[in-house]
């Protein structure tokens, strides 16, 4: 049975206020004693511990079994699989399309779909909360840290299509939670690295940031996370909205009527922890009204977060009964999502902590299963934990979002591309993995879409901030080539990209140049003059293959900007190969 409020300790409540991480793909000695002792509400997942479905199940398992062990709650288990970009887990599931590819094709569905798909995939592997979806209106060109998050610039359409994809992870037994609240589109610096301002009125902000906000908790949203941002219509000071009290009780509990649960975006980003301190921060975000403190990646910090929300109870800095709010929404959520019962599984099939291995088997119709096995030192059972992944239909609407994403800006007369013509194509390789950006090299590139199709293609790849060696490489090689392709990479702040393509296009007058911008769709401003512009929102393989059969004329261009990339490029505009647009 799931336990109640008054059988609970102080200290267990606390703990239930805290998400934490881990280091790896198995939870240490210390970690796993963190759990037993302190009694954590969750626990946050991020590449550094995927490596494989079955394994991902093995510690989702190994994680809630400690937690039942000690007596303790059973756990929410969290990513941020918010698709395209932003993804921790790739390698063997389905990854569909972010949210700005997604509002490329208008198509709610689309977005209910894809978040149905990765919910499922999702509860296989024992997670239960997406921190997704960002319904975050991105009408700030220079921002750093939202940008294809979104689904757009349009408050409308972010509402919409932010509300399907909450009914479809919810439907599919997932929590989500909506973020970033009240909205962090309209800044130009990133919260990871320091404290963005909104200066707007409070006029705007509800015409424009908080609209898809009432939306989703219009639609149940069960979690919604704060912004690390400060909004001078609510604050004078410099008060994120994570640690303002207007902002979350008056705000967001007050007048938008939120009752669900609220949590922070991690405390160890630097516009807390270079501020007042994860501790003090974990502290004053409880007292704005907050539910649950991410803490994502320093145990010690963790420590201090539980240390410090302890001692402002037993202070009375912080009310008891303010704790026992969080803490019911909490076991009301975690009874809603039938939390109890995965403890109750973990415990069940996995008797021992002991690793397992996989066997990956088709099934009848070709679906791959991950077949879950015990080690040689665990106990065989007869009831083998299967998990289905990576389906074919899933593949399919992964596929279908992207062929009908693709938008193609501009085009003076040069696609499609010719196929009895040798193409060259610029492929920038990005390697970098952080929180925010996990832009990974892919193995399917656009020069190997393309020679798919064409009978000549030589890729040319550069670093994401090509050298002047390299500009010059490319420029003269290019020279051997009527069909020349140039992918970038978020152009705007990295210039070096831009510089490429500005004497590419000098040095080709009158040579048959396009650009496709395979992530920012802003990357035009870099380079306004190129013949022929295409937006593509993300790097990833299924988005390439779809590219390729735009680029080449085996498929009609159907996408329409979610953004205004310039004046003479609204929102809402895209052209087809009979010229038309919206």
């Amino acid at each position: 049975m799931m336990r109640n409020l008054a059988s609970m300790t102080l200290e267990e409540k606390v703990g239930q206020l805290l998400i934490c991480g881990i280091a790896g793909t198995e939870p240490s000695t210390a970690e796993l004693r963190f759990l037993r002792e302190r009694k954590p509400g969750g626990v946050i997942y991020f590449r550094r511990n995927i490596a494989a479905a079955a394994q991902l199940s093995s510690l989702s398992e190994q994680l809630q079994l400690a937690a039942s062990e000690a007596g303790a709650l059973p756990l929410f288990i969290a990513i941020d699989q918010e698709g395209g970009m932003v993804a921790r887990w790739d390698q063997d599931a389905v990854l569909m399309p972010g949210n700005m590819a997604i509002g490329a094709t208008r198509q709610a569905s689309y977005a209910y779909e894809a978040a149905q798909a990765t919910g499922k995939q999702l509860r296989e592997v024992g997670i239960n909360v997406n921190f997704a979806p960002c319904v975050d209106v991105n009408n700030n060109p220079a921002n750093p840290v939202i940008g294809v998050r979104s689904y757009g610039a349009d408050s409308d359409l972010v509402a919409e299509l932010g509300a399907a994809a909450v009914r479809g992870y919810q439907e599919a037994g997932v929590s989500a939670a909506a973020k970033h609240f009240p909205g962090h589109g309209d800044t130009d610096m990133d919260s990871h690295v320091d404290l963005p301002t909104i200066p707007h009125p409070m006029e705007r902000l509800r015409q424009l940031e908080l609209k898809p906000f009432a939306e989703v908790i219009r639609a149940g949203t069960d979690m919604i996370m704060t912004a690390h941002v400060v909004f001078q219509a609510w604050e004078e000071g410099p008060v994120p909205a994570t640690l303002s009290p207007r902002v979350l009780t008056e705000l967001l509990r007050g007048e938008l009527q939120f009752n669900g649960v609220i949590i922070t975006d991690c405390l160890e980003m630097k516009a807390i922890s270079d501020g007042i301190g994860v501790a003090e921060g974990a502290v004053r975000a409880v007292e704005a009204g907050a539910d649950i403190v991410l803490v994502s990646h320093t145990i010690s910090w963790q420590e201090e977060a539980l240390a410090a929300l302890l001692q402002a109870v037993r202070n009375g800095r912080i009310s008891e009964e303010r704790i026992d709010a969080s803490v019911q929404r909490i076991l009301d959520l975690k009874r809603k999502r039938a939390l109890e019962g995965a403890a109750v599984q973990a415990q069940a099939e996995q008797p021992s902590a002991e690793r397992q291995s996989d066997e990956v088997e088709p099934t009848k119709d070709g679906r791959p299963l991950v077949r879950h096995q015990a080690s040689s030192q665990a106990r065989q059972t007869d009831s083998v934990r299967k998990l289905l992944v990576n389906a074919p239909a899933d593949q399919e609407l992964a596929r279908s979002i992207c062929r009908d994403s693709i938008t193609l800006v501009r085009n003076e007369g040069v696609l499609p591309l010719s196929t009895s013509k040798p193409t060259y194509v610029v492929w920038p390789v990005v390697t970098t993995s952080t929180e925010v950006v996990e832009a990974v090299e892919q193995e399917m590139t656009l020069g190997r879409a393309l020679a798919i199709h064409l009978p000549q293609v030589a890729e040319e790849r550069i670093g994401l901030e090509p050298s002047a060696a390299e500009i010059t490489r490319v420029v003269e090689r290019s020279r051997a080539y009527d069909q020349i392709v140039v992918a970038t990479y978020h152009a705007g702040p990295v210039d070096r990209q831009g510089e490429l393509v500005r004497q590419l296009l000098a040095d080709q007058a009158g040579k048959e140049v396009v650009v496709i911008a395979v992530r920012n769709p802003y990357d035009l401003a870099a380079y306004s003059n190129v013949p022929s512009y295409v937006a593509a929102y993300e790097n990833r393989p299924f988005m390439m293959e779809a590219a390729a059969e735009v680029l080449v004329g085996k498929r009609n261009p159907s996408g329409r900007l979610p953004v205004q990339v310039t004046e003479q490029y609204p929102v809402g505009w895209g052209l087809t190969y009979g010229g038309d647009s919206s």
